[in-house]
């Protein structure tokens, strides 16, 4: 194969690369976004043993426990019925689907979350509750409110240890749906950190000023994470794919790029 038909290959796989990665921007970022939530509760339960966070917990509980319940109900309700179910003379009463509402689905439970922030500020349990309740309004399609209640939750804390860094990686995470730029304001301090959320910050960054066209930037925080974060990581694994996809579409000439083959055009060929 001659020199000309490699170097062929190459951008031809750079284009093929620079649509993939770019349809899957947003989905990396919301993959993180989760794994912090799901493991939230846990770290934060650990850090509140003074009997002023205990009793802010116990009155967090009580409100997320009907949360919790209407979310299992929900989804009972939409999961398919069993194949192997014998038949029963027992008439089953399933919970109501949700509307997709979120006044007639979660209402109440978004008034009291909003209740309890204002009169538990600066406490692990608002940050807890915020948590929650941006959980909630990202679910129903609100990410300005969701980022809204993060970062006034943000604001009340002391700005520092292992809550603060959860709320502001999801702050991010919610502002990069739209506002890249915002969402770096969130990240950096993280990112410079020795915090062991910090390889996410960085990994984000890198993503997100890729997308904002500070090729410098992001291959300074993506290069940062493939040198200090475990070879086996998600965050490393990222890296490398960014940076390789940096370095291939830094080989397309211009004329190229503004050419890159699109999902019906891969079928076609």
């Amino acid at each position: 194969m001659s020199k000309e038909s490699k170097e062929f290959d190459i951008l031809e796989f750079a284009g093929k690369a620079t649509t993939i990665i770019e349809k899957n921007f947003k989905a990396i970022l919301g993959v993180f976004a989760i794994a912090v939530i799901a493991g939230s509760a846990f770290v934060m339960m650990k850090n509140s043993l003074a009997s002023a966070e205990k009793e802010s917990f116990d009155k967090l509980f009580a409100v997320t426990k009907v949360y919790f319940e209407k979310k299992a109900d929900f989804a009972k309700a939409d999961a398919p019925a069993g194949k192997n179910k014998k038949p029963t003379d027992k008439k089953i009463d399933m919970p109501a689907k949700a509307t997709g509402d979120l006044d007639k689905d979660y209402g109440e439970v978004v008034a009291k979350l909003e209740t309890f922030l204002k009169s538990n500020k600066g406490t692990n349990a608002s940050a807890e509750a915020a948590l929650i309740l941006s959980d909630i309004y990202s679910e129903y399609k609100k990410p300005d409110q969701a980022a809204a209640v993060l970062e006034n939750t943000i604001k009340a804390s002391s700005g520092n240890g292992l809550l603060f860094e959860i709320m502001s990686l999801r702050a991010g995470d919610l502002s990069a749906m739209t506002d890249c730029n915002k969402a770096v304001t969130y990240w950096q301090k993280i990112a410079n950190s020795q915090s062991f959320v910090a390889q996410q910050a960085r990994l984000k960054l890198g993503i997100c000023f890729q997308q904002l066209g500070r090729i410098s930037e992001a291959k300074t925080w993506l290069s940062k994470v493939m040198e200090e974060a475990p070879e086996d990581s998600t965050e490393s694994f990222n890296a490398s794919r960014y940076l390789r996809y940096l370095e291939f579409k830094n080989k397309l000439p211009e004329s190229k790029e503004t050419s890159i083959p699109t999902e019906s055009n891969d079928k076609k060929s």
